[in-house]
């Protein structure tokens, strides 16, 4: 590193500090010159403001000791993590209060010295304060995990699970566990041969084993999913970006494929009231899924169909077959079979829609995004075999399944991880 290089680098960051402060200082006042709103040019100054202190950091420390903190200081950061899925601290700490380190000892079942150094690393990741000596409290991140039940169960997902297979992460890779293409032979890509499935002694894998055979962890991780709609996989990305109002007329029937409790049906039916929807899984929602129709007040017709999408799809009327983040679940055999059940039923004129992300070249994106994709792609690989795919994999995949599936469109929402995919049978 030169020193002119983090001197660059520290103006570029002064001059997007002042853009951020001009703008926060800007009342919104609709569509600028730009085309662009006030609230969409400081989402996209912050995203950049990030990207920035993180140059900024790698090129102030240089790389000999970014590496040494990186290696020595970030798994720490888990492991805390890991301690407060396991120990949920946060929930022994009044909202609006304090307690002392010994009561919170107590509470918590864990040893005073051990709660004191766990917290202090906390609280340099901006989880909980010490507001005097011997006393603790909530920073408005912790208070988070206290007061939003999708939070915590986002952090047990995470760190109960997914963390915990981090170990046999090479092993699976030693013994070729893993394919992220479509050769199955001796089951290559198998969801029952991650680092997962291996960690939890789950032949079946994460989905058809850890979840079907444990019910407060499929509890948690529909959670989870559920809290995880909102920012860059808010349903407002599926209902702005594709044309649903062309089937509003005629009542068209959209059918939610791996669609859980049909959160995403009841998003898309309160903009879209006159269309019908199926939602189906392999699990009975039903009774969540009536729920979440009663508390939103949606009038459209939306019945569950319990159903395996591993076999021949039971609608043949469906005007739209929608799956979000269903595919990325799979390698390429399984989603190939998925596809296929859809395609040997639907109608000429009916389309799949897929939410899932489609990798661009490195970037195209902004940095934050990139990173949340990267992640998503090795979490895929971890946990189930899955994968996150380019736009020519899509195409691929697509032909493997049936030769007249054909994309016909790619909306990229702003602000959201993943792009809409308009699929359609083509002869």
């Amino acid at each position: 590193m030169t020193q002119d290089n983090l001197l660059e680098k520290v103006h570029a960051l002064e001059a997007q500090l002042q853009n951020v402060k001009s703008l926060l200082a800007t009342q919104p006042s609709g569509v600028e010159e730009s085309g662009r709103s006030n609230a969409e040019q400081l989402a996209a100054a912050r995203v950049e403001l990030l990207e920035l202190a993180n140059n900024l950091e790698y090129l102030a420390l240089g790389p000999t000791e970014w590496l040494k903190a990186s290696f020595a200081v970030t798994k720490y950061d888990h492991l805390v993590y890991y301690t407060l899925a396991h120990f949920p601290i946060h929930q022994h700490i009044p909202l609006d209060g304090q307690i002392t380190y010994t009561k919170l000892s107590t509470a918590c079942s864990l040893p005073l010295d051990a709660l004191k150094r766990i917290l202090r690393h906390a609280m340099l990741n901006h989880l909980f304060t010490e507001p005097e000596p011997g006393y603790i409290a909530h920073s408005e991140a912790s208070r988070i995990l206290a007061t939003d039940a999708g939070m915590a169960s986002w952090l047990g997902h995470n760190y109960d699970e997914v963390f915990r297979s981090f170990g046999l992460f090479p092993g699976t890779l030693e013994r070729r566990g893993y394919s992220g293409g479509d050769d199955d032979d001796d089951g290559y890509g198998h969801p029952g041969r991650t680092a997962c499935a291996l960690t939890f002694d789950q032949p079946k894998g994460f989905f058809g084993g850890l979840l079907a055979e444990q019910p407060r962890r499929a509890k948690r991780f529909a959670e989870a999913m559920q809290a995880m709609t909102r920012g860059s996989h808010d349903p407002a990305h599926l209902v702005h970006g594709f044309n649903w109002g062309r089937y509003d007329g005629s009542r068209g029937l959209i059918v939610d494929v791996g669609g859980s409790s049909g959160f995403q049906s009841l998003a898309i039916a309160q903009a879209h009231p006159g269309l019908r929807f199926v939602v189906q899984d392999i699990e009975d929602h039903s009774a969540k899924l009536h729920e979440h129709i009663s508390k939103s007040g949606v009038s459209s017709d939306i019945t569950f169909q319990v159903h395996d999408f591993f076999t021949p799809n039971p609608q043949t009327a469906a005007d739209v077959y929608f799956l979000r983040h269903i595919i990325h679940d799979w390698a390429d055999p399984y989603a190939i079979k998925i596809l296929r059940n859809i395609a040997s039923v639907m109608k000429p004129s009916a389309r799949i829609v897929i939410v899932d992300t489609v990798v661009p070249e490195p970037g195209v994106l902004p940095w934050q995004t990139e990173r949340t994709i990267s992640f998503l792609n090795l979490q895929m690989m971890l946990m189930v075999n899955g994968k996150e795919r380019s736009r020519q994999e899509w195409d691929e995949l697509l032909i493997k399944a049936d030769a007249r599936l054909k994309i016909v469109g790619v909306t990229q929402p702003k602000n959201s991880v993943a792009s809409i995919i308009e699929v359609a049978l083509v002869e």
